[in-house]
């Protein structure tokens, strides 16, 4: 369960689905959607295996970079805003906090923040988060 709710979350706030969480961001999404529209099978693939159903396909990828760039998550030049990052990730939804997080924030940019393309850096990043989470939870499952 707790699984759940921390993938929840990091798709979520990446995503904006929270309506009335944030209203900037849930009018974010929908511009983001309007160019690059996701469907429904790529949100839940990403949410519940770290990743897109089709690879090759970047318009999710950039559905993800624009979400990322309009809401401030990343600069113009492709550089990560980590601090905005946190902000958006900790603590969302209901106060949920991850021990980790700027751990998991540090290794996603380090190995993702240098792709020329973008749509891809912000996918592989959004990626990682989703990934590294995953595993960490296992792990910690495993450990109880």
């Amino acid at each position: 369960m707790l699984k759940s709710v921390v993938l929840h979350f990091i798709l979520l706030t990446f995503m904006a689905f929270a309506s009335g969480y944030d209203s900037v961001l849930t009018d974010i999404r929908n511009q983001c959607n309007e160019t690059f529209p996701i469907s429904d099978e790529y949100d839940v693939r990403l949410l519940n295996f770290g990743s897109f159903p089709d690879e090759s396909d970047k318009t999710p990828m950039c559905f993800i970079h624009c979400f990322m760039d309009k809401g401030g998550m990343i600069d113009t030049d492709g550089t990560f805003q980590q601090k905005i990052l946190v902000e958006k990730l900790q603590g969302f939804p209901n106060d949920t906090i991850i021990p980790d997080l700027g751990e998991i924030m540090d290794h996603c940019v380090t190995r993702n923040g240098e792709q020329a393309d973008l749509c891809e850096r912000a996918y592989n990043f959004a990626k990682c988060l989703i990934i590294e989470e995953i595993q960490r939870h296992e792990e910690t499952g495993k450990e109880e």
